[in-house]
Formats: C-alpha cells, structure tokens, sequence
C-alpha cells in the first residue's frame, strides 16, 4: 500500500483546478456554498450498478479505527491530513470549506463541458494564458510543471490509506450529488478512463478569445470536455506524463492490494 494513490488522485483535482484558472481571466471567487451539479449526469441512473464495480475495501488497521467526522464537519480533520501527507505547499493551494465535497464534484464534473467555479477545489492562480501568434505558447506549459511533477514522480512508499480512509466521506459527498447507488470509485475510474481518450498534438493550438474565456479555434477540440481540454492545455509532454500516470493509478483503483 502506499500514499501515491490519494495523492495522485487528488493531483488529478489540483491540475484541473490550476488548468481552469490559467485558462481564464482570475476573477473573484463567488461566495456562495458549493452545490451539487445541476448537470445531467454523464451515465443515467438506471444504467448504474446495484453494487460497486470497483469497491474499495475497509481499513482494517487499528491506527485507523479512530471514527471519522461527519461530512459537514470534516473541514479540518481533512485539512490536517492533507498538510501531514503533503505539507504546507499544498495545503495553501486549497480552498478552506468543503474540501471533501470539492473534491468529489470536481472529479465528478471533469467529464461535462465545464467545471463550476463554486465547487472548484484552488484558489485562484495569477495570471492567464500565455498565447503567441494566436497560438497556446510552448511556455505556458511551464505554469504546469509543479503539478505534473508531482503527479508522476510522487513517492511510492506510503500507504493508500489516506484515500481509503477518507472513502467513506467521498461516497457520502457522492451520493449528494444525486444518486443514492451511485460509487464514487466507479465514478473516479470512468473519468480517468475518458481522460485518457484525450487527443494527442504535437501542433501549436490555435485559440481564439471571441469574449472572456479563450476558445481552441478547431471545432472539434472546442467539443471537448472540461477535463480532457485541461490535458490539451498543458502540452503534449505534460500531457504523456500525466496519461502514463493515469493508466498506472486506474490499475490500482481497480484491484486494491491490503
């Protein structure tokens, strides 16, 4: 077992939230408590399992028998946990409420055609996209580097039970979300799956900014969704780095070692 599981999964949030950032104008964070999706969900309800594809086991570790908070107020129980397995770095880089139900609805919403910014799990990042010539420029895959090389040169040592013991809270922030049966480890391997459909381009990437936000120029690029435009945005050896990664994490959500 080992830490790279939460911490790559909760990278996979932390890219998302600093992509969609970098990709817009930094604006003020609204001040309204996140709430779910009003989204259709991308799988219909009656198309759901009864029981979990991929279930997650139960900690059986006597160092982790202390009960869990409920969701509402598990704030800052999360938040000591994420600054003891990460540090400080990336405990400044998260926004203070919600942070459980923030991770899982964005993970749940990399999927549609946009990412709310009331669940978003960051602060805002400075600055914008960088473009030349109408173009994504080579150097805005700089922005990204700290996270990717994070993501894909974690430390494989650790245990998973971070991601194992706060499961509990997930699924209940989940089934929030709008359906009772619905598993968010399910869930958590379907998006990894679409993400990994993301196109691969080696060629500058025309952009276009008919208002705020910039749009890709290519039409069908523009059709892509929320997440897999991020993994268009970060270049093409980010992009690599972080399939590569992706395949490995889903290999492990998919047949937990104890």
């Amino acid at each position: 077992m080992n830490r790279d599981l939460f911490l790559a999964l909760l990278l996979v949030v932390i890219v998302a939230g600093a992509g969609w950032w970098l990709y817009s104008q930094t604006r003020p964070a609204p001040a309204a408590v996140p709430l779910p999706s009003t989204e259709a969900p991308a799988t219909a309800p009656s198309a759901l399992p009864t029981e979990p594809v991929y279930r997650v086991p139960t900690i059986n570790d006597p160092a982790y028998l202390v009960d869990l908070p409920a969701l509402d107020d598990s704030d800052a129980y999360f938040q000591i946990e994420l600054r003891n397995l990460f540090g400080v770095t990336l405990d400044r880089l998260l926004v203070e409420s919600g942070g459980v139900e923030r991770f899982v609805a964005t993970i749940d919403n990399l999927p549609r055609k946009t990412v709310s910014e009331s669940i978003r799990p960051l602060k805002p990042v400075a600055g914008s996209l960088l473009v030349v010539d109408g173009a994504i420029s080579s150097e805005n895959a700089d922005r990204y580097a700290p996270y990717v090389t994070l993501f894909t040169q974690s430390d494989t040592q650790q245990l998973i039970g971070a991601y194992r013991r706060f499961y509990p809270l997930m699924q209940e922030a989940y089934q929030r979300l709008g359906d009772p049966d619905a598993y968010f480890n399910d869930r958590v391997v379907a998006v990894i799956d679409h993400l990994l459909e993301t196109p691969d381009i080696d060629a500058p990437i025309a952009v276009t900014r008919p208002h705020v936000l910039y749009d890709f120029v290519d039409p069908s690029l523009q059709a892509l969704s929320a997440g897999q435009k991020i993994l268009v945005r970060i270049g093409s050896p980010h992009r690599q780095a972080v399939k590569s990664r992706l395949r490995e994490l889903r290999d492990r959500l998919t047949r937990f070692d104890d």
